[in-house]
């Protein structure tokens, strides 16, 4: 997949500058889209494909990958068209969920730093 040809270059160019942390993160995606994929005959294992192939590529880089938009419990109503946030309160729950995940990150960081010196 020439996308994760770009992405492993990317990523190994970010990684070779000292301090720079890498982490893919899922766009949010109104879950609307998927009940109008379905109902225009679009191809789902497509998309259960790409989530495989991205997961296995980022435990292959060693990289967090976080698709947040369950967790943010984002809802039709929260979005303008299918990927714009309309609602302050949904743009909340994902910058927590995000917030959280990327402690989660820097809390190790910061312990295996502690234990190396």
């Amino acid at each position: 997949m020439r996308m994760l040809e770009t992405y492993e270059r990317l990523i190994k160019g970010l990684r070779s500058r000292q301090g720079i942390i890498v982490g893919l993160l899922e766009s949010v995606a109104n879950p609307e889209l998927r009940n109008r994929e379905s109902s225009s005959g679009f191809d789902s294992s497509l998309r259960s494909e790409y989530r495989d192939d991205i997961r296995q590529f980022a435990k292959r880089m060693h990289v967090p990958y976080w698709d947040l938009n369950r967790e943010a419990a984002l809802r039709p109503f929260d979005f303008v068209d299918y990927i714009h946030v309309r609602t302050a309160k949904a743009r909340d729950r994902f910058t927590e969920a995000l917030a959280a995940h990327a402690a989660v990150v820097f809390t190790a960081l910061e312990r295996e730093k502690a234990g190396t010196q």
